[in-house]
C-alpha cells in the first residue's frame, strides 16, 4: 500500500511544529530564530509560508511525531513500513491488511491535522506482471521475487535533466553530473537489472540529446556498482533492526 500525506485545508498548526522542535533542540535562540522563520511576516498561529526554508524539517519533524513514533511504538510483529518526506509505503501479505494499515495511519494524521491524498495505490504484486512506479522505481514480482527497475519517471528525469545541461556554463560536465547523480540514485534497481544494458539505454538517451561523449563504461560501471552495494548494506541494516525489534517483542511478550 502507498500513499501520501497532504495537510488538510493546507495548513499545519504552528504551535504543534514547535513543540515538535522542542523535542529534540534545546538552544532557546535557535528555537526563537526557528519560529520567526516559520510565522515569516504575517506572523500566523496556522500555516507555513510556500518556500519557507525550514519547512521540508518541519513537516518531518511533525510527522515523525504525529505518525512514526506511534507506529513505531506498535506491535513488534508489524509488517515493514517506511516514510520518505510525505509517501509512505507498507509492505504486506494481504490487501485488507494493507487497508487495515491506512487506516490505522490515517486515523494518527487526522489527529494531527493531515490526511492521506486521494487513492491509496493499493497494488497487488502477486498478480502476473502488476507493477508499481514509486519514487522512481518500478516493482514488480517474478518467479517469487520483487524485482526493481527504474521506473519510465526515473528515465524522464534523466532525460529532461540532460537537456537542461545544454544551457550550463560546461554542458559536458553537467551531462555527466546528471548521470553520475542518476545513477546515484537509482542504487536499489541495480540488484535486478543487467549492468551493461542499462548504461547503453543511457548512452543512447544522452546521444539522441547530442551528448556522445560521457564518462567511461569503466567509471559508469563503478558508480552503478557503488550506488547497488550501498543500497544493500542499507537493507541488510534495516532488516537486522526489524529481526531486533520482533525478538525484543517476543522476548517481552513471554515475560508478561
Amino acid at each position: 500500500a502507498a500513499s501520501d500525506v497532504y495537510k488538510r485545508q493546507g495548513h499545519v498548526i504552528l504551535a504543534d511544529v514547535l513543540a515538535d522542535f522542542r523535542r529534540y533542540v534545546q538552544d532557546d535562540r535557535l528555537l526563537a530564530l526557528i519560529e520567526t522563520i516559520l510565522r515569516g511576516h504575517n506572523n500566523p498561529d496556522i500555516g507555513i509560508a510556500q518556500g519557507c526554508p525550514p519547512s521540508p524539517v518541519a513537516l518531518n519533524t511533525r510527522l515523525h511525531t504525529a505518525l512514526d513514533l506511534p507506529l513505531s511504538a506498535a506491535d513488534p510483529g508489524t509488517p515493514p513500513w517506511y516514510r520518505y518526506v510525505d509517501n509512505i509505503v507498507s509492505l504486506h501479505q494481504s490487501v485488507s491488511e494493507g487497508r487495515q494499515f491506512l487506516n490505522q495511519a490515517s486515523d494518527l494524521l487526522r489527529s494531527a491535522g493531515f490526511s492521506l491524498k486521494g487513492d491509496p495505490g493499493e497494488v497487488n504484486l502477486r498478480r502476473q506482471g502488476a507493477p508499481l512506479d514509486l519514487l522512481g522505481f518500478r516493482l514488480r514480482k517474478r518467479d517469487g521475487r520483487l524485482l526493481l527497475e527504474p521506473s519510465p519517471g526515473a528515465w524522464r528525469g534523466l532525460r529532461e535533466d540532460l537537456k537542461k545541461a545544454h544551457a550550463a556554463h560546461s554542458p559536458s560536465l553537467a551531462a555527466v553530473m546528471a548521470v553520475e547523480g542518476w545513477l546515484e540514485a537509482e542504487g536499489p534497481a541495480f540488484e535486478s537489472v543487467k549492468e551493461r544494458e542499462l548504461l547503453e539505454g543511457v548512452y543512447c538517451m544522452a546521444a539522441r540529446i547530442g551528448f556522445r561523449e560521457l564518462s567511461s563504461e569503466a567509471k559508469l560501471l563503478g558508480t552503478l556498482r557503488q550506488a547497488r552495494t550501498r543500497w544493500l548494506r542499507l537493507r541488510e541494516r534495516v532488516r537486522r533492526r526489524l529481526l531486533g525489534r520482533r525478538r525484543t517483542g517476543l522476548s517481552s511478550s513471554c515475560r508478561l
